[in-house]
């Protein structure tokens, strides 16, 4: 009887589940070749499809389609593949539901592809010398050179005299969620060397010591011991990278082409519209000499999109 008992329990519980709907997660988009982004100037449509998950089997004339916002994008056709227009720039969310099972879909749409990346020097263009370029700068012992390594044949070559070395490079445009990243070598003993990053509320950015100790400004803009991260290996040429939020007015710092994280995210007292440009000097010791090469600028509040 006790088994009777049992097997009905067991019967009772399958047909239970058996009537439950699966949770929203079970219907599922997927855009044409991966795509998630529209560009209105290019091609301004895309494919979208829903399946059912968790082998749940859907009418696909029971799906109901619909766009977060109409005025950006428009849904043509319906059943399980529809097509997607863009209409303005902006995102939108596009919802398949089919009873009470729903699947999400977000949509960036653009005027036209937008860049990542910002700003790039690597000083291959320029003449030796100083250069005379608008949005640059170079004071003191500022220069372009050959033959310093680097990447390429030329290098910014910043050498301490009685005035600091510097360089600044206006971005043309305040970021705010960026990465600024640079190849630099400063051997132990070449004194003091300041990046600071252009357009923060106070000066902002980190300081390598003379023994290439790694220090980051704090909210009021100042550097001390207590703000010490590490230590970095600049003999030989070395990336080191800001990632900020102006938002929220924090950074970190990376190293190497892998990208190791130093330290952070710690605070700094962010600018009224973003971070505008890198500002660079060699405050060090007279005769020594930095290399600065490759300077990558990338706008991170741009997402990842497969057009």
């Amino acid at each position: 009887m006790r088994k009777d008992i049992l097997l009905i329990v067991v019967l009772l519980l399958v047909a239970g589940l058996a009537g439950c709907s699966p949770d929203a997660s079970s219907i599922i988009i997927s855009g044409q070749d991966g795509r998630n982004g529209l560009i209105l100037s290019d091609t301004n449509t895309v494919e979208l499809t829903a399946a059912a998950g968790d082998q749940v089997e859907i009418d696909p004339n029971e799906i109901v389609w619909s766009v977060s916002d109409p005025e950006l994008a428009s849904i043509a056709g319906q059943g399980q593949t529809v097509t997607v227009t863009g209409i303005k720039p902006g995102t939108v969310v596009v919802t398949a539901a089919y009873g009470e099972l729903e699947g999400k879909y977000t949509l960036f749409i653009y005027e036209s592809v937008p860049v990542k990346e910002v700003f790039r020097e690597d000083f291959e263009g320029f003449e030796e010398g100083t250069p005379e370029v608008e949005g640059y700068t170079f004071k003191g012992n500022a220069v372009v050179a050959t033959g310093e390594g680097g990447q390429g044949d030329k290098a910014l070559k910043l050498t301490k005299t009685a005035d600091n070395a510097e360089f600044h490079a206006d971005f043309g445009q305040p970021l705010v969620n960026g990465s600024i990243s640079l190849l630099i070598k400063k051997p132990t003993g070449t004194g003091t060397c300041n990046v600071s990053l252009a357009g923060a509320g106070e000066r902002a950015g980190f300081q390598l010591t003379n023994n290439n100790k790694l220090r980051y400004r704090n909210t009021g803009g100042s550097v001390s011991s207590d703000t010490e991260i590490g230590t970095v290996d600049t003999s030989n040429w070395l990336r080191l990278e800001i990632v900020f939020d102006n938002n929220a007015g924090t950074y970190s710092f990376y190293q190497g082409e892998g990208r190791a994280l130093i330290g952070g995210p710690v605070s700094y007292t962010k600018g009224d519209e973003g971070i505008t440009g890198i500002e660079i000097v060699h405050q060090g010791n007279e005769g020594q000499v930095i290399c600065i090469d490759e300077i990558v600028v990338t706008d991170l509040s741009v997402p990842d999109i497969v057009f």
